[in-house]
C-alpha cells in the first residue's frame, strides 16, 4: 500500500497483469487495477500526478479471498461481484485469480 502507483503500474505493464493484490505484512489489503489507475487519473486531472500517489490512495479495499483448493464455481461466483479474487493459504497471499484466468481454464 505504500508503494507508488507508478511502481504498481510499471509492474503490471512489465508482467502483462491487469491488477495486483496489495499486501502488507503478508496480509491482503486490497487490489489495484488498471481501471483504478485510469479513474484516479481522471479524478485528479491537473493536480499531482497519480503515479506519485501511494497505492493505498487508489486501490480497492474490498476483495474476496479463497483457499487454493476452492472450487471453480465459488471463484466464478465471487468474480460476478469483483474483478479478482485473492488466493490465501495459511494466512498468506499466494496468488490472484481474474476473469481471464477462469476463461482460459474453461476454454
Amino acid at each position: 500500500p505504500d508503494d507508488s502507483v507508478r511502481a504498481a503500474r510499471d509492474l503490471m505493464l512489465g508482467e502483462g497483469y491487469s491488477q495486483l493484490p496489495v499486501i502488507r505484512d503478508d496480509q491482503p489489503q486490497g487490489i489495484i487495477s488498471n481501471s483504478d489507475i485510469r479513474q484516479a487519473s481522471e479524478e485528479t486531472a491537473g493536480e499531482t500526478g497519480v503515479g506519485d500517489l501511494p497505492v493505498a490512495d487508489v486501490m480497492h479495499g474490498s476483495y474476496s479471498t479463497v483457499e487454493p483448493d476452492a472450487p471453480l464455481e465459488q471463484i466464478d461466483n465471487y468474480l460476478d461481484h469483483s474483478a479478482a479474487v485473492i488466493v490465501v493459504e495459511d494466512g498468506h497471499v499466494v496468488g490472484i485469480i481474474t476473469e481471464a484466468d477462469v476463461a482460459a481454464r474453461l476454454s
